[in-house]
């Protein structure tokens, strides 16, 4: 006697099948949404400390009267201690201190920061959020939430802190269509040479 399979048997079998292989699927693309999403995590951190790594190292060197900008904003212009007469320190023979050319930092329009020293331009890192404050007031305004995080984020910010200059640093990177978009903030307040 051939025995077989009922085309219930069948069918049950099929439909456990893709019971099985549905959930095999939704557990891998969990695990790929947050692979994605780490890494997103973790390359706005390094963007966000590489740049803050930097400008605190900058700006720690430049010269406390020689910041040409207003405060607070997105860009800072200054000029650096140098040793221009070759005495071996950035302080002259009558006790001042030496200052090089302006540079500037800022953040360019493909979302890097970037050091401009003279004709030279130098990309520091990448990933920096925009400045979604498009008026100036400070608030986060109606059609300005460019990543739609709920929250204003300038990108890079320069204010004065008392003797220092405090920075703000914002990273951001979107991990795919499905996240939302990650943002790292870094702060740290520099003070200058005098």
């Amino acid at each position: 006697m051939k025995r077989g399979f009922t085309l219930l048997e069948v069918m049950i079998s099929v439909a456990i099948m893709v019971l099985v292989v549905g959930v095999m699927y939704l557990l891998a693309d969990s695990m790929d949404l947050a692979s994605r999403t780490q890494e997103a995590q973790t390359t706005t951190l390094d963007n966000a400390r590489m740049g803050m790594w930097f400008l605190v190292r900058e700006l720690r060197g430049a010269g406390d009267n020689s910041f040409t900008n207003v405060f607070p904003g997105g860009t800072v212009t200054y000029r650096k201690a140098t040793d221009l007469d070759g005495n071996g320190t950035p302080v002259d023979s009558g006790g001042n201190l030496e200052l090089g050319t302006p540079r500037t930092l800022q953040v360019d329009t493909a979302g890097r920061l970037v050091l401009i020293d003279g004709a030279t331009t130098r990309v520091i890192t990448g990933g920096v959020a925009p400045n979604e404050d498009a008026n100036g007031n400070g608030a986060l305004d109606a059609g300005e939430d460019a990543n739609n995080s709920g929250r204003l984020e300038r990108g890079l910010w320069f204010e004065r802190d008392g003797t220092g200059i405090r920075i703000t640093v914002e990273a951001q990177r979107n991990p795919g269509p499905r996240t939302p978009v990650m943002i790292t903030t870094i702060t740290e307040t520099v003070v200058p040479r005098n």
